[in-house]
């Protein structure tokens, strides 16, 4: 099985606009992810991490259903009180989250919340981005949305080997055998290392330093628009104007008392 090369583009040049370092390594390692598990056993990985760092108490759904809308349930207790963990989980290719799917979510999820105060993450999981639709849908709402990046961010905490040991341990031979698909990582990454050392790449990188830069440089002082120093100027005199009303009073004040005495 080999790596489409769009698709190894597309990573690249995520990582890349989100100007992240090394985008090619991370971009390595988000392939390996999609490409050596199946669906069901992406969904395992997210399992056993949440397990071991959420300590949650997971269920996974084995059965493929195209309604299902829950992949994970979680529980745990915390402060003698239950708190729930529903994801539903994606390891897309190429192809980035719509619209639609969040909404179908979230109007799954809603009446579940409705029922049950005590839900604590409500989460949905791709391998790959969401549209800009979906992000805006999703800042209304109470979904936490996980992409590409925060899938690189489990696996620096949580390595594709160490999950291989656990399954391992916990689930016997054959279920790793399962667990893993073979392909052809080296001849499928050779398209990655030749569009590393290629001009394309050295511009987006380019790109991506200017991003950078951009985002940790202090905020540039906007200029004043006419309106805005007009209602300044306004302002000021409406000050002076009322510093003058004081002094007048403070002297009328003055001049009464000095009559009396």
């Amino acid at each position: 099985m080999k790596i489409k090369r769009q698709e190894i583009t597309k990573t690249m040049n995520d990582f890349i606009f989100l100007g992240a370092e090394k985008a090619h390594e991370k971009a390595k390692k988000i392939l390996e992810l999609r490409y050596s598990l199946t669906e069901y056993w992406f969904k395992k990985y997210l399992q056993y991490y949440f397990q071991k760092y959420k300590n949650y108490n997971i269920n996974i759904e084995k059965k493929w259903d195209k309604n299902q809308k829950i992949n994970l349930k979680g529980i745990k207790y915390k402060n003698f009180r239950r708190q729930i963990l529903l994801i539903w989980c994606k390891n897309y290719k190429v192809r980035d989250i719509g619209e639609n799917n969040i909404i179908r979510f979230y109007e799954y999820t809603k009446n579940k919340i409705n029922k049950n105060n005590n839900f604590s993450e409500i989460i949905f999981i791709s391998t790959t981005d969401f549209s800009q639709k979906a992000k805006d849908f999703w800042k209304t709402k109470w979904i936490k949305m996980l992409n590409f990046h925060d899938i690189y961010q489990f696996l620096s905490i949580y390595p594709l080997e160490t999950f291989k040991k656990d399954i391992f341990h916990e689930e016997g031979t054959k279920e790793l055998k399962k667990s893993f698909l073979n392909f052809l990582i080296q001849e499928s990454f050779d398209f990655l290392e030749e569009f590393k050392n290629n001009e394309l790449y050295n511009i987006m990188e380019k790109i991506r330093i200017k991003i950078a830069t951009k985002i940790n440089s202090p905020p540039k002082k906007q200029k004043s628009s006419n309106l805005e120093i007009f209602k300044k100027k306004l302002q000021k005199k409406k000050n002076e104007n009322l510093i003058k009303n004081e002094i007048r009073q403070k002297t009328k004040t003055r001049s009464i008392f000095s009559f009396f005495f």
